[in-house]
């Protein structure tokens, strides 16, 4: 197991369990238990949750990991934002008086200070435990969709730094899905700079604001080209205010093998011949939204233009590495990626197939290779 460190100074794994994948079930608790035991006995010790993540349970599993595990030796970042069903269910928002206009109920998203702080609580009493390590805002850009959205995002940062205090968190930041996939002009991007230059101003310098959590794959370069401004640096954003990142994602949501059918169906256009499947399905994916799509064509024009085939790159080590292999391989010469979360290893060989690759010695042609395809799948993006 490799490690990296956090600002703070403190060894985490550098991959870890995400949880909001399974069914809401007990045999699934129990699946991803099992899973879970494994990879701490093999030195994973990051493990991220949500209150959205199996309507709850995902948090609630947590307890069970705690019972067996010295609380210091894991970092456990959860979520608030996304509502999850047992939230609605017993209409917490109503029962607290939360505004409406902090809300987005069709989108299930609510960043109202009062259920911000309600769910601190709650999420320390499901886990059972004294304080989280990493607690984020979960889609914050949803907020930028209301009135003063920016202003929201500001005041429930403001909970968690008054959480902080409390010692009942360790830090906060963002999980942004969307927010970091648009352009500066978009006034739905996720302005990370602008968002910690106002909290500095309301809190001061001595702030908590250390993580942001984005996804980053093969299918999702988008990070590599983010920027607020024309000057802006992502990686040098990150260094100079100690702000810790953690890729989700981390393997295109174990969609990997349909982008490689996607790429290989693009890149035939250009070709005058037929493909020779003419029965089966086509084994591909697409997200909804049409900015996830667009960008999606993108990634596939600059796949076609460069004559990159992800079905046939060849690294000189690990041998036969299969798609799932490559693009972790992809994610280590990411040098501001302090974890990669991983969702779905419920089984014993995901586990130990992601222990090979992430515990690998990249070779330095490698390297230079991987960076030069990183370059030419980003641009537009």
């Amino acid at each position: 197991m490799l490690y990296n460190n956090l600002f703070d100074g403190k060894k985490i794994s550098n991959f870890g369990f995400g949880l909001y994948k399974g069914e809401e079930t007990n045999l699934k608790d129990k699946e991803i238990l099992k899973s879970i035991f494994y990879g701490l006995k093999r030195g994973i010790n990051v493990i991220d949750t949500a209150q959205k993540y199996r309507n709850g349970r995902s948090e609630r599993l947590i307890r069970k990991v705690l019972k067996k595990n010295k609380r210091e030796t894991l970092v456990i970042l959860s979520k608030v934002g996304l509502l999850p069903n047992y939230v609605k269910k017993k209409k917490i928002l109503k029962k607290l008086f939360v505004k409406k206009s902090n809300c987005l109920i069709e989108m299930d998203f609510c960043i109202d200070p009062k259920f911000i702080n309600w769910s601190v609580e709650n999420s320390l009493k499901l886990m059972n435990t004294d304080y989280i390590d990493f607690y984020l805002l979960h889609n914050p850009e949803i907020a930028l969709l209301l009135k003063d959205g920016h202003n929201k995002i500001i005041d429930a940062l403001y909970v968690l730094e008054k959480k902080r205090k409390e010692k009942k968190i360790l830090y906060y930041g963002v999980a942004t899905w969307n927010g970091c996939r648009r352009f500066s002009k978009n006034n739905k991007q996720l302005n990370v700079e602008k968002i910690l230059k106002t909290l500095k101003n309301k809190v001061g310098e001595d702030h908590g604001f250390r993580c942001i959590e984005a996804p980053i794959s093969i299918g999702m370069p988008d990070i590599l080209s983010f920027k607020t401004s024309k000057n802006f640096n992502f990686e040098k954003f990150l260094i100079k205010n100690k702000i810790n990142f953690f890729s989700s994602a981390s393997l295109y949501e174990g969609k990997l093998e349909q982008l490689v059918e996607l790429n290989k169906i693009f890149n035939s256009t250009s070709i005058k011949k037929d493909l020779s499947n003419e029965t089966k399905k086509a084994n591909v994916s697409f997200p909804q939204s049409e900015n996830s799509l667009r960008r999606l064509f993108i990634l596939l024009e600059n796949f076609r233009k460069n004559n990159i085939n992800l079905a046939n790159i060849k690294l000189n080590y690990p041998k036969n590495t299969n798609i799932f292999g490559i693009n972790i391989n992809f994610l280590r010469c990411i040098p501001f990626i302090t974890s990669s979360l991983i969702g779905g290893m419920e089984e014993k060989n995901f586990i130990n197939s992601n222990l090979k690759q992430f515990s690998n010695k990249l070779k330095h042609v490698n390297s230079i290779k991987i960076w030069s395809i990183w370059k030419k799948i980003k641009v537009n993006l």
